[in-house]
């Protein structure tokens, strides 16, 4: 829409957005990238989560306000009866633990004239009153734990993603460049540590000073500066890995430029897709120097993919804090698959910890019998030290 959201955020004292968080139960939204995350997760929250990390990115200190909270319902999707109240919990404290400091929550349940809107009426918080109970007692639990809450937004981020604003308007064509970053940004997630993003004039600026990892998602056109920028960084012993043979390629006016003299083949990412790039980035960040003091994994000893952990200090303590969005829709043992995820950082509380931690599993498929009794039993805990 001809929008940069880089300069929109750097000239505001509070930056914003009209944004939402999408239960599975609302099916098909234009509000998202077109594609379906209903197989791996229960929420739509990564085409939203990744406007707070890019704005925390650019202005770490700059408060966040969504004057329009579509994560009930909106033009753009209708939530039916019926949606756990531990939606609208696991929601909101995604948002705020991302960065979100006020909000309006919003939907259109009437006409003008005072009738019913279609669907947008039983999809909003006074038909439901599930979600507006869930709705209050969250705030309140925010606002009991804000010492705790806000420190997880302000997290070093030394593992940056580029955003190239010219190689998104080159590629308004075919979409690719935007779902490239949101496909590494969704990959470097579910690692134990805070996405960051920088931009190129961020580069130029150099911010890249404080950066350990420098991942770039297939930015095809780059200014020439910022090229140089990154050639210095690699020279001073930054590390770089690179999502597609033809990023920097060319400047941002289509010159190609020869870039062999720096890129050399060890710098590439195999696969394309999130799951792909994960264990990659996983062992690139390890040999970064990047500290991750507590880990989440499964029984394997891999990473536990769908779930989020991030660790801050206070007062000399340290903070740990996760959230679990994964589902299983295809395991033939969902008793034990469920399970396992549930129980896998039953163990991150531990005497000098203090952690809190809310989830939702409200899994369509999985709503009958000990599995269901499971998942709600532990999707309504918050636990604070």
């Amino acid at each position: 829409y001809g929008r940069n959201r880089e300069d929109i955020t750097r000239q505001s004292c509070i930056t914003g957005w009209d944004g939402a968080m999408i239960p599975c139960e609302a099916g098909e939204t234009t509000r998202r990238l077109p594609e379906s995350q209903w197989d791996k997760y229960n929420m739509g929250w990564r085409d939203e989560l990744i406007y707070y990390d890019f704005a925390k990115s650019i202005c770490p200190g700059q408060p966040v306000f969504d004057p329009e909270t579509h994560s009930i319902t909106s033009v753009y999707h209708l939530t039916p009866l019926g949606i756990s109240p531990d939606y609208m919990r696991s929601s909101l404290w995604l948002q705020h633990l991302h960065g979100m400091g006020a909000h309006l929550m919003w939907w259109w349940c009437r006409n003008e004239e005072g009738s019913p809107r279609s669907g947008e009426f039983l999809g909003g918080l006074l038909t439901q009153p599930q979600l507006l109970d869930a709705w209050g007692r969250t705030v309140l639990e925010l606002r009991r734990l804000t010492d705790y809450v806000v420190l997880f937004p302000q997290l070093e981020r030394k593992v940056r993603i580029l955003y190239s604003e010219s190689s998104a308007i080159h590629s308004i064509s075919n979409g690719k460049y935007p779902l490239d970053v949101r496909d590494l940004y969704e990959a470097v997630y579910f690692l134990d540590y805070p996405a960051g993003f920088v931009t190129e004039r961020m580069v130029r600026e150099g911010d890249l000073k404080d950066c350990s990892l420098l991942i770039i998602p297939g930015a095809r056109y780059v200014n020439e500066q910022t090229v140089a920028k990154i050639r210095e960084y690699l020279q001073n012993g930054g590390r770089v890995l690179i999502a597609g043979r033809e990023s920097l390629k060319y400047d941002e006016y289509g010159k190609e430029r020869d870039i062999s003299d720096f890129l050399q083949k060890d710098v590439y990412l195999t696969g394309s897709t999130a799951r792909q790039y994960s264990g990659q980035l996983d062992k690139a960040m390890d040999q970064a120097g990047i500290v991750r003091p507590v880990r989440v994994l499964d029984k394997e000893g891999n990473n536990a993919w769908g779930v989020e952990l991030r660790v801050a200090s206070k007062d000399g303590k340290t903070v740990v804090r996760r959230i679990c969005r994964k589902i299983w829709l295809r395991s033939k043992n969902r008793k034990t698959t469920i399970r396992s995820v549930m129980n896998c950082c039953s163990d991150i509380t531990k005497p000098g910890l203090t952690g809190f931690y809310c989830r939702w599993a409200n899994n369509p498929e999985c709503r009958t019998g000990s599995t269901m009794s499971i998942t709600k039993r532990l999707s309504r805990q918050i636990i604070s030290g």
